[in-house]
């Protein structure tokens, strides 16, 4: 994950769990841990809505969704964003995916943004 967070860029890393209803209806939540001037904790939760084309084994997707940081003082946000995940059959389902959110920052604080690349794993 690499937010820009007060005009610097940053990484940091983290997790995420998702479960669909059906194919293209899904919940996800997410935690990151940044490296900003202090550690920035980000706690998201979206709803995920994807198309996947299954010739290509490929699934667009947009999110939307809000969340909760920490970085020496807790304040909310609203997030939008879209991604794309690929899976691999051969390799049980294991999937990649990459995307990125912008995050709308309630009060004074900045908005940010964040994209994130990762793997997923099919329980």
């Amino acid at each position: 994950m690499f937010p820009r967070h007060g005009g610097e860029d940053v990484a940091g890393g983290g997790v995420l769990a998702e479960y669909f209803f059906t194919e293209n209806i899904g919940l996800q939540g997410s935690y990151g841990l940044f490296a900003t001037s202090s550690e920035h904790h980000q706690f998201d939760g979206s709803l995920v809505l994807r198309a996947p084309i299954k010739s290509l084994c490929i699934a667009p997707y947009v999110l939307a969704g809000g969340g909760v940081g920490s970085n020496g003082s807790t304040r909310g946000d609203y997030h939008v964003g879209a991604g794309i995940e690929a899976r691999f059959g051969a390799a049980n389902c294991m999937g990649v995916f990459a995307d990125g959110t912008y995050h709308f920052a309630t009060g004074d604080d900045t908005d940010f943004t964040i994209a994130r690349l990762g793997v997923k794993f099919r329980f």
